[in-house]
């Protein structure tokens, strides 16, 4: 289901001072909580109507609701205090929604006004793929992989791509973990595609399952 733009709710900053018998009602509820107790819902309710008779909405949610239609309309508490974002929103109950937090047809979150929410601007930069490929060096032709006509399919694969400049392929020829360190922290790519091979000696093989090692083959 699509969601609708944001209904964005302020509480007042003086709310807690206009209206102390909310911070009674949430840290009862929240005691009730941490000890264990059985908080009944019509408690709840309770608490949540006081919240909602508190911000004086008036229609404002039923006309935002018409406007979404069928799509999810989030709701956010936005707010620069604490003690007002930890207020228990969840609870928050409208005459005619209920339960706004449970409702279907809303989703319900916070914002602190206090945290930037921009985001560095995206910089359009190519694809950097990493084809890392290690083999033991005592292989036989037999045994080993064919590298070289691996590294070519890959090549041909995204060679329109490097042509065009949207992605920058690093094949090292050294297969040692040191290099493939080395090229994670230099390189940083953003894909990276391993191949290897290998195979457990004879004395290897024993030793770890003496020691009770998993083995994988």
């Amino acid at each position: 289901m699509t969601t609708a733009p944001p209904f964005t709710i302020t509480p007042p900053a003086d709310l807690l001072r206009t209206h102390p018998h909310i911070k009674g009602m949430a840290d009862r509820i929240s005691t009730a909580y941490e000890k264990h107790l059985l908080v009944e819902e019509e408690h709840l309710q309770a608490m949540g109507q006081a919240l909602w008779d508190a911000l004086a909405l008036g229609d404002s949610l039923e006309l935002a609701k018409q406007a979404s239609g069928q799509q999810v309309l989030p709701i956010i508490i936005a707010s620069a205090d604490a003690a007002i974002l930890t207020l228990p929103w969840e609870t928050l109950y409208h005459p005619t929604y209920g339960f706004l937090g449970r409702e279907a047809g809303f989703s319900l979150s916070r914002r602190n006004l206090t945290v930037s929410v921009a985001l560095p601007a995206l910089q359009r930069e190519p694809l950097r793929v990493l084809l890392f490929t290690s083999l033991p060096d005592n292989l036989s032709e037999l045994e080993r992989l064919d590298v070289e006509a691996e590294q070519a399919a890959v090549q041909e694969a995204l060679m329109e791509q490097e042509r065009l400049g949207e992605i920058v392929l690093e094949m090292p020829d050294d297969g040692r973990l040191d290099t493939l360190r080395d090229t994670l922290q230099q390189f940083q790519p953003h894909l990276v595609y391993l191949s290897g091979h290998g195979n457990f000696t004879h004395e290897h093989h024993k030793e770890l399952s003496r020691n009770n090692f998993p083995l994988f083959c």
